[in-house]
């Protein structure tokens, strides 16, 4: 018998979406609910705090199975819509191909799907100047020596002395002259920092827990700076066969 689940799918209130005063949403494209007596293809994850499945890109794709068996993405994604008009079996077996490559365990993690298209770096602390601070939040601007790097971006490399910033509560999160790795997001020219890890005497590491992103990293505690970068390289691989850069 087939299992049953509940699945949970969230509402994006766009430009032409509004919430009318008795609190009700309007104007809402229904194209991405699932409708009842629907049959789908859905990438799912199970979120313990919600005690449900999530349908994931909820509002990028939810492929539907028509009665003849055919698929249709019901996205503005080409990447999806590829797949319209073909039998079930074509996505299938592209997701089995996907799924089944032997580096897709490295990548489908929060850790590998940020560093594929981000950066991993051994990083020294050179300076920190903080800079329009408030009562309650300020910008802090980091001086980092690249110690060593992975990405498939074109920088940072070895040797390189990048800046980076983070928008924080009133506290300098790093110090002056520490030795950490970081995955560092690369946006508008700037790199921020996202989940952070203090580099121990013996090359292990172990997560700060200041970092909203710390969790990403936080389960691989202990594990060798050499581990991670080869971590993060099979997660890049993988990224840069199957989807590009």
């Amino acid at each position: 018998m087939p299992e049953t689940i509940q699945v949970v799918q969230s509402i994006q209130i766009g430009t032409e979406m509004w919430v009318d005063p008795s609190g009700i949403i309007q104007g809402i494209e229904n194209t991405n609910l699932l409708r009842e007596g629907g049959v789908y293809m859905l990438p799912l994850v199970y979120v313990s705090w919600l005690g449900a499945w999530v349908s994931l890109g909820n509002d990028e794709v939810k492929f539907e199975i028509d009665d003849s068996g055919l698929v249709w993405s019901h996205s503005a994604k080409d990447g999806f819509r590829q797949f319209d008009g073909n039998a079930a079996q074509t996505l299938a077996e592209a997701v089995r191909t996907l799924t089944h490559d032997e580096d897709f365990a490295a990548f489908n993690h929060g850790f590998g799907r940020y560093v594929a298209r981000g950066v991993l770096a051994e990083v020294t602390v050179m300076s920190i100047a903080t800079t329009r601070p408030t009562n309650r939040s300020a910008t802090y601007q980091y001086t980092l020596d690249i110690v060593n790097a992975v990405t498939l971006l074109s920088q940072p490399k070895p040797g390189d002395t990048i800046s980076a910033t983070v928008h924080a509560e009133t506290r300098i999160y790093y110090e002056t002259g520490g030795h950490y790795l970081m995955l560092l997001q690369f946006s508008d020219g700037t790199f921020y920092p996202g989940a952070v890890a203090i580099i121990n005497p013996d090359g292990s590491i172990v997560s700060t827990t200041l970092e909203r992103y710390s969790c990403m990293i936080r389960e691989f505690n202990g594990y060798t700076i050499q581990q991670m970068f080869e971590l993060a390289m099979r997660a890049q691989a993988w990224y840069e066969r199957h989807v590009g850069i």
